[in-house]
């Protein structure tokens, strides 16, 4: 059910996201470049594989053996942001915050720019009523 409600709220912020983006479309000379590394080709990860083994697993309810890939996604590359964020939306759904939490400030220290990790990390600081700190990730993730 959380799930759910995290892959609607990821859904919706895309929308909003895609809507801004073509109203803003053609920009101000000397404007900040919000976006990150989205859109562009990024080096390839070995984990890559294991990170999306690890979420088709967590989608089949199969939450110990996603688990398990997404360590070990983790462990062949540490500086997976992908990889941090989804383990943590493990962990969150495991009730196990103190991990979630080390695991999404890793995933924004690694692409800070990224939405879907801002938003994904948003909406656990509104779970744990943090909602100062979520309102802080919001705006991020709608400034891309």
């Amino acid at each position: 059910m959380r799930f759910r409600y995290l892959f609607r709220s990821v859904l919706m912020l895309s929308l909003v996201a895609t809507l801004v983006g073509c109203a803003t479309q053609g920009g101000v000379s000397g404007q900040q470049d919000n976006s990150g590394e989205l859109g562009r080709e990024g080096r390839q990860s070995p984990a890559k594989i294991y990170v999306d083994m690890g979420i088709a697993y967590l989608r089949e309810g199969q939450t110990a053996t996603a688990l398990k890939k997404l360590k070990k996604a983790i462990k062949v590359d540490p500086r997976n942001a992908q990889a941090h964020n989804v383990i943590a939306i493990v962990y969150e759904r495991l009730g196990e915050e103190q991990f979630a939490d080390e695991h999404y400030a890793q995933a924004v220290r690694l692409q800070p720019k990224d939405p879907f990790i801002r938003n994904a990390r948003g909406s656990f600081f509104c779970k744990q009523e943090r909602f100062e700190e979520a309102q802080i990730e919001y705006q991020i993730a709608l400034s891309n």
